[in-house]
């Protein structure tokens, strides 16, 4: 007579199994992760596209430019939208057609700027978050006829699968540059980060260093950032401005002009709350 089986060793095996495989799942997830790591060289020399109205901007005395500095929120910060890194509820914006509506919002307020330059943050390309929608190419379509641009990835990611219910997956999004008169040279710089785990929550960052040549033999040197957000060690914040301000000494000390815009993550004169009468 056949021996009948326990059906509680059945039931121990089958959550043994269960647990082995979520194991290995974990496992193979977070070696994926290490091993896609990767830094964007620092030094990157950028190659500027587009066809600008002058090659050299004049810079007669009481010459007025106007520029734009934004970071445009991978085009998900629409009224209704908050970010669960900053206590909000979403990790990716609403739809694709919701994330091409917003770029398209984006566009017709920057043609409304008419700016001689713009410094653009957190645009995506290739990115889950954004839907895959090709932010870059959108501006550059709108304004390469006019501009030269310069773009410089800050970061790329692996895929992320957090938050469980909602994974803001892998993440592609850069620094945009345009300028009305010609960009010589461009190049990025990568700002230093924190090492260990945290690195791989906070991701890469960068700046880039775009060089317009001016009327009187000197540069315009405009120098667009996107520094760290969700860094737990306040020395990298340090660092990475002193490295910052460094470029920009260097570049006064040659009699250029240097404009330093972007998205710094951090409160410059330590009380704009109360300096500029908002809460925060």
């Amino acid at each position: 007579m056949k021996k009948r089986a326990n059906p509680l060793l059945i039931i121990l095996r089958l959550i043994l199994t269960i647990i082995l495989i979520l194991v290995i799942i974990v496992a193979g997830y977070a070696a994926y992760v290490m091993i896609d790591y990767h830094r964007i060289d620092d030094n990157q020399i950028l190659t500027p596209e587009g066809t600008p109205k002058t090659d050299v901007l004049d810079v007669t005395s009481g010459k007025t430019y106007h520029l734009t500095d934004w970071n445009i929120g991978f085009a998900a910060y629409t009224d209704q939208f908050s970010f669960f890194m900053d206590g909000g509820k979403y990790s990716r914006a609403f739809s694709k057609d919701d994330t091409i509506d917003t770029m398209n919002s984006i566009i017709d307020e920057l043609l409304r700027q008419d700016s001689d330059f713009y410094l653009i943050q957190e645009v995506d390309f290739g990115s889950t978050r954004s839907y895959k929608v090709d932010e870059q190419a959108m501006l550059e379509d709108n304004f390469g006829s006019r501009f030269a641009t310069t773009f410089g990835v800050n970061y790329d990611s692996a895929y992320l699968f957090y938050p469980i219910t909602s994974p803001i997956g892998a993440s592609k999004s850069g620094l945009l540059t345009m300028s009305s008169a010609d960009i010589t040279e461009s190049v990025r710089r990568s700002f230093p980060i924190q090492t260990g785990f945290a690195k791989f929550l906070d991701l890469d960052r960068c700046y880039t260093v775009n060089r317009i040549p001016c009327s009187n033999g000197h540069d315009l040197v405009l120098i667009n950032l996107h520094a760290s957000a969700y860094t737990t060690d306040d020395t990298i914040v340090r660092q990475q401005m002193e490295m910052l301000t460094g470029t920009i000494q260097e570049e006064y000390e040659k009699g250029n002009y240097v404009i330093a815009g972007g998205d710094f993550n951090m409160d410059l004169l330590g009380d704009s709350g109360s300096i500029f009468g908002v809460s925060g």
